[in-house]
């Protein structure tokens, strides 16, 4: 636990219990992530009113929700987390926030794929400045024994944004049409940016890890890069998140096309009872992972691998079982247990990533592992599952095809989750070789 002092334009914080700064730094950014998370995923909501309207493909659609999206969001990170790693990580967060929010705006006004494609990819630009330095903030704001429990919360934004994205965004396109969705969704974030820039103070880096000693220098691109990668249960980690991630982007984004095609529940139907399923759901899965982490991982550090890989593991008859029963509303009942498990992953996933991480590299591990996780599964998970639909369609129907498109997701999960219990030993001896910082 840790409370915060103020030392001229910084904070300074010291290893007591949360104070009621801490509290509302974490809540303001889980806010923050809250938008990033609504902005981004708004579109799966949208996405069968887009696709009639415009007459796009499964594959294009693909195209929209991950792809154009990603690619540009995993790229532009990198040399954004190197920036925060040296600059004003609160400037960074708020001029993001207000660019991808009118970005988000102008996907409302798209005539065509083309101009809505280049919207989407200027929505990845301005999100890349949210999370890497936002990830780098709470760890110097909060103690590596609650930072899993603090990344939990901030990451309560990714259940949230989507409970309050498909309630939201199906309302307003079931009343008003999706173009409208975009903008009313999109421009509130402007404000939020400006209430980021004048209330969260930019802490002094790496002043509860270091004992005081902050004046650790940042190392060019490739030494960077280079350090990181020779840790190895951080390349492990790596490959078994971007592998679940790959699968859950894939669910995530195409389940309200499969509750519409397979269960031929319109949008009107869909957005409520779903919102309920992925925000709540979610949301208790993304609070619980991080703080039942953090309790067996004062014992143990491998429980950053070994609770992911159990929920995970847990996660794979569920997840086939709502695919494969025929009632929808089961089926959506069974969904609500599924997204709670999939999402207690964040809170230890992003926590590891920074207990892995030397100080100088917070923001930096972060882009890394965002980078990873975006360009394969957010990019390529979506697009996997359109184009997989695209190619099934003609032999089983558009029904089965996207069905069994979703359910091929099903074992890269527990591929993902048998990675991480294979190599406990190794992120035993990597943290064993950590000094302890505290």
């Amino acid at each position: 636990m840790a409370s915060v002092s103020e030392a001229g334009d910084t904070q300074v914080v010291t290893k007591t219990k949360w104070s009621s700064y801490q509290i509302y730094i974490i809540f303001l950014l889980m806010i923050v992530y809250m938008i990033n998370f609504i902005d981004r995923q708004i579109i799966a909501i949208l996405s069968p009113l887009i696709k009639a309207d415009l007459q796009l493909t499964n594959t294009e659609l693909g195209l929209l929700k991950g792809l154009a999206f990603a690619v540009i969001y995993a790229v532009a990170s990198l040399p954004i987390a190197w920036l925060a790693d040296r600059k004003n990580r609160v400037s960074i967060i708020s001029v993001s926030i207000a660019f991808w929010s009118g970005m988000t705006a102008l996907c409302g006004m798209a005539q065509n794929f083309t101009q809505l494609i280049i919207a989407r990819v200027g929505v990845g630009i301005g999100e890349a400045g949210c999370s890497p330095p936002a990830h780098s903030l709470i760890s110097d704001y909060f103690p590596k024994e609650s930072r899993s429990s603090a990344l939990g919360i901030y990451s309560l934004g990714i259940p949230f944004g989507t409970l309050f994205g498909v309630l939201f965004g199906g309302w307003i396109a079931s009343n008003f049409g999706w173009r409208w969705a975009f903008m009313l969704v999109g421009l509130p974030g402007i404000l939020v940016a400006l209430i980021v820039k004048l209330t969260i103070k930019e802490p002094i880096r790496g002043v509860l890890d270091q004992d005081g000693k902050t004046n650790v220098e940042p190392q060019p691109f490739q030494v960077s890069l280079s350090e990181l990668f020779k840790v190895k249960s951080f390349v492990i980690h790596c490959i078994s998140a971007t592998m679940g991630s790959f699968a859950a982007f894939g669910i995530a984004l195409w389940i309200v096309d499969f509750l519409n095609v397979v269960h031929e529940l319109p949008v009107s139907e869909i957005f409520k009872p779903l919102s309920f399923v992925m925000g709540i759901g979610g949301g208790i899965g993304t609070l619980c992972g991080g703080y039942v982490t953090d309790y067996f991982g004062r014992k143990d550090k491998s429980a950053y691998f070994f609770v992911p890989a159990i929920v995970q593991i847990l996660s794979v008859p569920l997840y086939i079982g709502a695919l494969w029963i025929g009632s929808p509303w089961l089926s959506l009942g069974i969904f609500f247990f599924v997204f709670m498990l999939q999402n207690s992953v964040a809170g230890p996933y992003y926590g590891l990533v920074q207990l892995l991480a030397p100080i100088h590299l917070r923001a930096f591990a972060a882009a890394i592992f965002f980078f990873l996780l975006s360009i394969i599964g957010l990019a390529l998970g979506p697009l996997y599952v359109g184009v997989l639909a695209d190619v099934l369609e003609p032999i089983m129907g558009e029904a089965e095809g996207l069905r069994w498109a979703l359910i091929s997701l099903g074992p890269i999960w527990g591929i993902a989750s048998v990675l991480l219990l294979l190599n406990l030993k190794t992120l035993r001896r990597d943290l064993g070789q950590l000094k302890d910082q505290s």
